[in-house]
């Protein structure tokens, strides 16, 4: 498997375009009204569209994960070097972002519905500016873990694969099977919610074969099938919308999984197309700017200064057009030195 993705390096460009459309439509799902997601038929309709896109950030977390190891497969890592590289590369358009959904919150009277409370520090560290920025979070954790479970995983690869999956699903039990769980944003926080499928990025570069391509299917469709009836049956209990809908829960793992396995396992060739392959390479971006226009649509207008805020977000992402040009420039010169 992993030698398909070595031969070409727009497979991976393809899988971030699928995952960050995959991010917007869940996203363009919160326009659809309350009563239709607890009316039959629009509910099961709901539901199906809703689940199936939830592949996007553990694609996103397993191409990390298999990013990272296939460059460090035969070079020692340098810590300042690693972290130097990593860091530039997040932290300028996340904090930039971060202080802009903060400034809005501030001063647009209807964003406070979806800022988390808390100290400043707090927010940035745990990606609560926005709703979808807890994902900046988890990478930055795991990027500040990669070079000691790679280290780990060069001798025992097998084992912290089976410890990773053994985590995250009893991290998913006690949140499935506990009468008081936390909220989705902070189990989407902590970075054992994910573990698995960087791991998973992390072996499949180092193996040339995995689960064959039926059985990923069959393992997707069972998934899926089950998240569904999964999610059904928690809102029916609990009406609570947000949580029967989260990520962690052990029918997504499995489908997440399936989904991983299965195109990977395809001709992945047949998908190569230019618009998947522009929006997987801006990924990042995208995933950091679009809640705005999302934000916008779902608001009362007449509540928002609309020209101010579009001009500003005209401008931030010019400027950040331009950091991400020079972060780049950066970088390499910074690995041209050592």
């Amino acid at each position: 498997m992993s030698t398909i993705l070595n031969k070409d390096k727009d497979i991976s460009l393809q899988l971030k375009g699928l995952a960050i459309l995959a991010v917007i439509g869940l996203h363009l799902l919160t326009f659809v009204p309350p009563q239709a997601v607890f009316t039959y038929p629009t509910n099961l309709l709901f539901i199906s569209v809703n689940q199936a896109l939830r592949f996007c950030v553990p694609i996103f977390i397993f191409l990390s994960g298999f990013g990272l190891s296939l460059k460090y497969l035969n070079q020692k890592i340098k810590l300042l070097k690693f972290y130097q590289s990593r860091l530039t590369k997040i932290l300028p358009l996340y904090l930039i972002w971060s202080a802009y959904y903060l400034f809005l919150s501030e001063y647009i009277d209807p964003w406070w519905k979806v800022l988390e409370t808390g100290p400043v520090w707090k927010i940035l560290l745990l990606g609560w500016a926005d709703y979808h920025l807890y994902f900046v979070s988890v990478i930055l954790q795991l990027y500040l873990l990669f070079p000691f479970i790679h280290k780990l995983s060069l001798s025992k690869l097998k084992l912290t694969l089976m410890a990773s999956l053994i985590a995250q699903l009893g991290l998913y039990s006690y949140f499935s099977f506990s009468q008081n769980p936390p909220s989705d944003q902070i189990q989407n926080t902590i970075f054992l919610t994910w573990i698995f499928y960087f791991i998973l990025g992390i072996y499949l570069a180092r193996v040339k074969s995995f689960i064959s391509k039926k059985i990923s299917l069959l393992l997707l469709i069972i998934g899926l099938i089950l998240s569904i009836i999964d999610t059904h049956q928690y809102l029916q209990f609990s009406k609570n919308i947000v949580l029967a809908i989260r990520f962690a829960k052990i029918p997504q793992l499995l489908y997440s999984f399936g989904f991983i396995s299965f195109f990977l396992n395809s001709q992945i060739k047949s998908l190569n197309n230019k618009i998947i392959s522009w929006f997987g390479k801006h990924s990042y971006l995208i995933y950091l700017s679009h809640p705005v226009l999302v934000h916008l649509a779902n608001f009362d207008l007449s509540e928002v200064p609309l020209t101010p805020v579009f001009i500003s977000f005209a401008a931030l992402l010019l400027i950040s057009i331009i950091i991400n040009k020079n972060t780049l420039k950066r970088v390499l010169l910074f690995a041209r030195k050592l």
